[in-house]
This record gives structure tokens, sequence and C-alpha cells, in this order.
């Protein structure tokens, strides 16, 4: 009598199984950086995320950065921007909560304007640059993509989205309605999707 009750329990509507898709948002962290006034980072702002240190050199024109891991004392990466014109690079950071949740770095290249964005992936301790995009906001001073972008974990997949706000397509100089375009972004590239 047990067996029966038991497979009649197993094929019960009420013991359906439900699949739900996982979406973790990504804020915005808004650091502000510390001048380094002394050592060999002397004349970089410093960002301190976590277990990490950004240093970013705020000699014009000079645009490298490099990002260390100040718990292991290593250097995960370096990075010198070679966009003719870029007067400084511009970064943004977002991670959700947790220890071991990856952190996207986005990173504009501007002179008078925003030139396009990288985009830095740190996810498992090991640094990774996803790809560049040349895209800019369109607004008076055409800012790097971080100050307005969304970023969301959707099912294991990293997205870069928009608001309503124009986003100007570099190389066609086009303004493209931002709820129009995403980013999908992992360790090796970084693909556009549309809507």
């Amino acid at each position: 009598m047990m067996k029966v009750i038991f497979i009649l329990l197993l094929s019960s509507p009420f013991l359906t199984t439900h699949v739900y898709s996982q979406n973790i948002h990504y804020p915005n962290l808004f650091n502000q950086p510390e001048k380094v006034e002394s050592g060999i980072y002397k004349g970089y702002d410093k960002y301190v995320i976590g277990d990490f240190a950004l240093f970013n050199s705020t000699r014009r024109y000079e645009n490298r950065l490099f990002v260390i891991n100040e718990l292991k004392g290593t250097k995960l990466f370096s990075f010198q921007d070679t966009i003719e014109f870029t007067k400084k690079l511009i970064p943004h950071f977002f991670k959700p909560d947790g220890e071991d949740a990856p952190l996207v770095i986005t990173v504009s290249s501007m002179a008078n304007y925003s030139l396009g964005t990288y985009v830095f992936l740190i996810k498992g301790g090991i640094a990774h640059k996803s790809g560049f995009i040349r895209y800019s906001i369109d607004d008076y001073n055409f800012s790097s993509l971080g100050s307005q972008c969304m970023i969301h974990e959707i099912n294991g997949q990293i997205i870069m989205s928009f608001d309503d706000v124009g986003i100007i397509d570099l190389s066609s100089e086009r303004v493209i309605p931002g709820e129009s375009i995403k980013f999908r972004i992992n360790e090796e590239s970084i693909m556009k999707i549309n809507n």
C-alpha cells in the first residue's frame, strides 16, 4: 500500500518543479579614489574594492593602470591605453555582494569626450580583458558607458544594459535608444545583443 501511495505522490501535479531565472544586480560602487603621494604609485589615484586595488595614472596622456591583489601582494594585470588622443582613463566598478562574486571594471578612454570603453572582468582571482566597446553616452559630454550602464548576471551571463538614455555608436556616429541595446560580457569577449 505504501508503494502505491508513494508512486501516486510522485506523479502528483503539486510536485512539479519550476525553473526560475536568476537575476543578480551588480551595483555601481561609485568608489572615490585616494591620491597616492609616495612610493612606486606616486601620481596615481588608488581605488580599493575588497582585496583589490586599482591604480590609475593621473598624469595626462600616460593612460596606464594596474590592478593589485593587496591581500596576496600580487599584480593581477597592468594596462596601457594606446588610443591616440586619450588624455585620461575613467574607471567604474560593479560588483554584487559576496566575496567570490565577479568584479566588472569599465574603463573609459577619454579625450574631450569618451572614445569608448574597455571592460575587464575579475573572476576567481583572475583578471580578464573582455574587450573594447566603441560606444558612448549621448549627452553634452559623450560620457563613459560606465556612468550610465546597469550590470546584471542573468542565468550565469553578465549583461550590460541601459535605460532611456541615448547611446552613440562611435563607428557610425548614430544615436541608438539605450533600452534597445545590450552587451554580453565574458572572460574573452563582449558581444552586442539587441532586444
